[in-house]
């Protein structure tokens, strides 16, 4: 007697599973696994005209459980730009745009664009991820930071303007660090030091306050984390570096300055570390998957330098 194995209970013949697996309706194991993450938006542009410096973009961590069959979709913000100087010097600048991960049965992060440095005839600092710096007279305001307000707090707030001499613009906060009143050396608040690529580096820094036309005050210093420095004369303002969220650097004094203009924020940066038994593929070509050495146990870093898509097999 030859029992037929296909007709016993819960036996898949070999053609069942042959055509189960052609149409890719054949079970497979899903694998959950821990990844961190690691987000920060576009800087915030400088200012013009006793500029503030441009806030830093938000930065936000979070560990979550991904899986495996799923496809993440990454946005990398871009800088803001920095105000024009004359004859425009009526234009503001802009605030840096958002950085997000989403996908899966993951919560979505979202990390809030730096917003741009105030500027003399035109508006006080912005509120955003960082704010901006004020600019001298009405906007001296600095603008608030961790708007929306996350916990922790995803950045600070900008360093207010001077209402009277000297006339330069405040700092723009950092991910740490306010950034410092104009009449305090306007410079950049403090980006913050992460690990997750398997070595400390420091992002999201503050554009540093524009100085005068005439040299004294100096602009302010960009805050460490990629923050631009404020316009001294008769040099131009520093853009944030890009990747780090840093805010752009304020532009000196003066409509008929041709050096006056703020200085563009850096772009943000979106990185996950996951097991290094994992398989994944990030698209397009220009963002990156590395595995670590020891000692971090081989695991994977994906780091996005623009927007893309993280696809776990």
């Amino acid at each position: 007697i030859v029992k037929e194995l296909n007709k016993a209970s819960g036996v898949w013949s070999m053609q069942s599973q042959f055509s189960a697996k052609s149409q890719g309706t054949w079970p497979k194991f899903i694998v959950n696994f821990s990844t961190a993450m690691l987000v920060i938006a576009g800087g915030g542009g400088g200012g013009t005209f006793h500029g503030g410096g441009g806030g830093a973009g938000g930065f936000r961590t979070s560990c979550q459980t991904f899986s495996g069959c799923n496809t993440y979709s990454i946005t990398v913000g871009a800088g803001g730009a920095g105000a024009p100087t004359s004859p425009d010097c009526g234009t503001p600048s802009t605030d840096g745009s958002n950085s997000s991960i989403s996908g899966g049965a993951i919560t979505a992060i979202t990390s809030t664009g730096g917003g741009g440095g105030g500027s003399q005839l035109t508006d006080a600092g912005h509120t955003g991820g960082s704010g901006g710096g004020g600019t001298y007279g009405p906007g001296a305001a600095g603008g608030a930071g961790n708007t929306p307000p996350t916990s922790p707090p995803q950045g600070q707030t900008g360093g207010t303007g001077y209402t009277g001499s000297p006339y330069n613009g405040g700092g723009g906060g950092g991910a740490t660090g306010t950034g410092k009143p104009a009449n305090c050396g306007a410079a950049g608040g403090a980006g913050t030091a992460n690990s997750i690529t398997g070595s400390s580096v420091t992002r999201a820094g503050g554009g540093g306050g524009g100085g005068t036309q005439y040299g004294q005050p100096a602009g302010g210093a960009g805050g460490a984390g990629g923050g631009g420095a404020g316009a001294n004369s008769p040099g131009c303002a520093t853009a944030g570096t890009n990747n780090t969220g840093g805010g752009g650097g304020g532009g000196n004094g003066g409509v008929d300055n041709p050096n006056g203009a703020g200085a563009t924020g850096g772009s943000g940066v979106v990185i996950t570390k996951f097991p290094g038994s994992i398989t994944a593929s990030v698209a397009p070509g220009t963002n990156s998957i590395a595995t670590l050495p020891a000692p971090a146990g081989g695991c994977k870093v994906a780091t996005f330098t623009v927007s893309g898509t993280l696809t776990i097999s």
